[in-house]
């Protein structure tokens, strides 16, 4: 036997042993590396290989997409166009140069707790949703390296401990497609059982794109709050009545034409069946907790199914409703709701009237639509935001007086009187491409103005937008059209930036310049290019296109006329010429109708399509009796001259004092009845008293100068004007 004290130190030796293979054994394989821990708590392991051999890893906290779960392990993450250009600063730079690339590779459980091997992800990060209890891994690749698909990362996942199974009753879902959805929504292989459990755990279910036809099994989602199947081929959604937690659903892009089952998610709020086949939504009535609504482009080989919005009456908790792209003609249905936002874009509506009744409204989509004004909106006093592009209105009707209105769309619209929305200074947006708009310096006046679309118009000058401070703006492809004539000078409309610098077009071949006037020598269309510099890419752009005609010789639509006065009148002449450009008019005048002589008058019209001018001749005398007078109209283009006119004047007659009248005798009857006395018949009846004698001049002169009155007459006079000067 040993002795008591060596037998005491055995035990302490025994003790320290011990001791030391406990410091020495190693700890649980959790505890050793955290990959194990996360994976075992079905969520992601993250591991990023930067191609010499250096591995980091991390466990992720979100797993909605690839990139979310790059970054929430705590990697940081620079993408570009929607792929991961650089981790952690590697590379060093982020741009197409590069030659150096990060690959993506997914590896998940093929059995619980047995990983498969890596597979390249030939789906973007920011759209693959990895499968929980998996392994994501990037590698930093080069563009010089040959091996395709590119090398894996350098890392072995751990061992772990696959969980418990699930012993609860299996479920079975016909429907491939939906079976690999819900197993990648639990993380597990696209084929692996299904139990109520299972699908009793799941909250959100999310899947596009998976041709899902057949929905059974869906009613064991018992604790599901959001359900998004869209872009599938679902018909029935009865399996889903009864989810009563369910509060949004989303079945955007399905074959869905009963919606009846929706009255038992007494839960829902916000539904989705834009792209479906409803044709009624009186199934919708008793689906009184719905807040957000969207049932747009309901319809079968493009032609709509759905023409009434019937049956919303009742949705008094309604705020958002899409009915966009129905075809519906009435929305009258839509009065006594109190939405906020209403899209009803593309359908055939033309009075706006009940949509006014709406006066909760503040923001209003009815774009694509044949309206016939605005002006039923004008009590829409919390309206802020309206889109009513392509609806060919005229006018901006009452929108200046809106108190709220702050984003207004009127493009592709032929506007008359855009600027009236100068007085709306509350207005932040103003889209007004394709309206003709001819003149911007109204927004000038629009004090919150931050952002303006003008492209397709004819503006020529954005001095307005000088000192704001615009977020988006743009005024491409202004074409601007100007009318001009072979050989005559045009000028170019100013051009002038956002900034209010100059801009100077281009000058085409064929036209020449000469301080500020242009001119082209042959008929053609010549296209002025502009475009501001102040931008790396342009925002005010466009072209000036002048259309050059040949010049028109000028032609007589009216020649001057016979013309007959009395000496001493006032004689016009008037021509008509047409011609481009616009003719200029002369006159001549001739005795014999051989020798011609110019007239003092000459009357151009600038810049008309004809021109009219007058030949006056202030008092016509004898001596112009017989004149002849005709015009000549020229252009660039040549002459013409018109027809010949003949003035013919005549004397003016002299009025000459008729003698007194002698009172007529007072007709007696004589006592033995005889006749009374009557004038003769060949005696010429008296003139009435007072009366004057109308003789020719001549005529006045001749009995003058018998009755030996002298006339005494100035050289070349004529007799006829004296003796007529002598009577008056």
């Amino acid at each position: 036997m040993f002795p008591l004290r060596l037998r005491r130190s055995a035990v302490l030796l025994i003790a320290a042993v011990l001791s030391l293979g406990t410091l020495l054994a190693p700890p649980p394989a959790h505890a050793a590396d955290p990959a194990v821990a996360c994976l075992e708590a079905g969520r992601v392991w993250v591991v990023v290989d930067d191609g010499t051999g250096a591995v980091t890893g991390g466990c992720a906290t979100d797993g909605s997409s690839g990139l979310a779960a790059l970054t929430s392990a705590g990697f940081t993450v620079v993408a570009n166009g929607g792929f991961v250009c650089q981790i952690n600063g590697q590379p060093t730079t982020c741009d197409t140069s590069n030659k150096d690339w990060w690959s993506y590779f997914h590896r998940s459980q093929t059995t619980p707790g047995t990983f498969g091997a890596w597979e390249f992800s030939e789906v973007m990060a920011s759209q693959y949703k990895p499968l929980a209890g998996s392994i994501e891994g990037w590698r930093l690749a080069s563009l010089n390296d040959s091996t395709w698909p590119p090398k894996a990362p350098a890392y072995t996942p751990p061992a772990i401990t696959p969980p418990d199974p699930d012993t609860s009753t299996p479920v079975t879902i016909p429907d491939a497609g939906f079976r690999r959805c819900l197993n990648e929504t639990l993380g597990q292989p696209a084929n692996a059982t299904l139990t109520t459990t299972s699908l009793g755990s799941i909250t959100q279910l999310e899947c596009f794109y998976a041709d899902i036809a057949d929905l059974t099994g869906a009613q064991h989602l018992t604790n599901a709050t959001s359900i998004k199947l869209e872009m599938h081929k679902i018909s029935d959604i009865s399996p889903l009545a009864g989810l009563t937690k369910l509060t949004t659903l989303s079945l955007d892009s399905n074959l869905v034409a009963d919606a009846s089952v929706i009255s038992t998610l007494t839960s829902l709020e916000s539904l989705d069946l834009d792209y479906n086949r409803l044709t009624t939504l009186q199934g919708l009535s008793q689906a009184t907790s719905l807040v957000d609504l969207r049932v747009g482009s309901q319809q079968i080989a493009k032609v709509p199914t759905m023409t009434s919005v019937d049956g919303l009456t009742s949705l008094t908790a309604l705020r958002t409703l899409d009915i966009s792209s129905n075809g519906l003609v009435d929305l009258a249905a839509l009065k006594g709701l109190r939405l906020t936002t209403l899209l009803a874009y593309g359908n055939k509506v033309t009075d706006l009237t009940p949509v006014g009744s709406i006066t909760t409204l503040t923001e209003l989509n009815v774009h694509t639509n044949p309206l016939s004004g605005l002006d039923p909106l004008a009590g829409l006093t919390s309206l802020v935001k309206l889109n009513a592009r392509s609806t060919g209105l005229t006018s901006v009707g009452p929108l200046p007086t809106l108190p709220a209105i702050t984003v207004v769309d009127l493009g592709r619209n032929p506007l008359t009187d855009a600027p009236r929305l100068r007085t709306a200074t509350t207005l932040t947006d103003v889209g007004l491409e394709s309206t003709g708009l001819t003149d911007a310096a109204w927004l000038a006046d629009l004090p919150a103005l931050t952002w303006f679309i003008g492209h397709s118009n004819q503006l020529t000058n954005l001095s307005a937008l000088q000192g704001k401070t615009m977020r988006g703006w743009g005024a491409l492809s202004q074409v601007v059209p100007i009318n001009a004539t072979a050989g005559v000078g045009f000028a170019l409309p100013t051009l002038v930036d956002q900034t209010g610098d100059a801009i100077a077009p281009s000058v085409p071949k064929g036209v020449t310049a000469s301080d500020g006037s242009y001119t082209a020598t042959a008929p053609g269309t010549y296209t002025f290019a502009f475009s501001e510099k102040k931008n790396k890419s342009a925002k005010f752009a466009g072209k000036i296109v002048v259309t050059v005609t040949p010049a028109v010789a000028p032609a007589f639509t009216q020649g001057p006329s016979d013309t007959t006065a009395q000496e001493g009148d006032s004689v016009t002449f008037t021509a008509v010429a047409s011609g481009d450009p616009s003719p200029t008019i002369t006159w001549e005048t001739s005795t014999d109708g051989t020798t011609w002589a110019p007239a003092t008058v000459s009357t151009t019209a600038k810049n008309a399509a004809t021109s009219t001018p007058t030949f006056t001749i202030g008092a016509a005398s004898l001596a112009q009796d017989g004149l002849l007078v005709r015009a000549t109209a020229t252009n660039l283009a040549g002459s013409v001259t018109s027809s010949v006119a003949t003035l013919s004047v005549t004397p003016r007659p002299v009025v000459v004092p008729g003698p007194e009248p002698t009172p007529s005798p007072t007709p007696v009857s004589p006592a033995d009845g005889s006749p009374s006395a009557q004038p003769q018949p060949d005696q010429p009846p008296l003139a009435a008293a007072g009366a004057p004698s109308v003789l020719p001049l001549g005529v006045v002169a001749a009995a003058l100068l018998a009755a030996g009155v002298t006339l005494v007459l100035r050289r070349g006079a004529d007799p006829a004007v004296a003796a007529r000067r002598f009577v008056e």
